[in-house]
């Protein structure tokens, strides 16, 4: 089952040496996905109304992973509130290998909140100019292909009244023909002559 769950899900137990109950565990985790309920939000995603929906979530969001807190303390040993003291990461140089896991993370060389990197005025006012250029460019194009297609366009109306209109003086041509040959008349008020 748990192959299974790396290998569909990409979804792996963490601290897989210090779980003691690993059925228990994706028991657990079964029922709070099937009750509509991610298992990194918690409660905040009671809004699902269907499995499909959940799960749709948990794959958008990366939420396909297990954040130890002390809510799976049943199924490990030692205390998760104190994981980050006790267990120590094995680093190689840049990176960072996590114990019974597939997965590398590359190490920060500050401490602290991770800053993303802004773009500078100069960058950001070339990329404004180019933004601008391109949507001018599309404006124009669109305003000569209406301005090519304008005269084409009356012609097009003008030929549409004209069918509209003899469509018309035919109609008529054929009601007072039909009216005519009605053997006893027809006064036009539903009553036969």
């Amino acid at each position: 089952m748990l192959s299974h769950m790396l290998d569909v899900h990409s979804f792996s137990v963490p601290l897989l040496h210090r779980c003691t109950n690993v059925d228990g565990l994706l028991d657990y985790l079964g029922r709070k996905v099937n009750g509509l309920m991610c298992i990194v939000c918690n409660e905040k995603t009671r809004s699902y109304e269907t499995l499909e929906a959940v799960r749709a979530h948990m794959d958008a969001s990366q939420h396909q992973r297990l954040d130890l807190s002390p809510e799976y303390q049943e199924f490990f040993t030692g205390v998760l509130a104190d994981l980050d003291k006790t267990e120590t990461p094995k680093h190689t140089g840049e990176q960072l290998i996590v114990a019974d896991s597939k997965k590398t993370v590359f190490r920060r060389d500050q401490e602290g909140l991770f800053q993303r990197i802004r773009e500078t005025d100069v960058t950001q006012e070339k990329r404004k100019a180019i933004t601008q250029a391109h949507t001018d460019a599309q404006a124009l194009i669109k305003r000569e292909r209406f301005e090519l297609m304008e005269p084409m366009l009356k012609l097009q109306q003008k030929e549409l009244k004209e069918s509209r209109r003899a469509m018309q003086q035919w109609d008529m041509v054929q009601g007072i023909k039909r009216n005519k040959l009605h053997p006893k008349g027809y006064d036009g008020e539903g009553e036969v002559n």
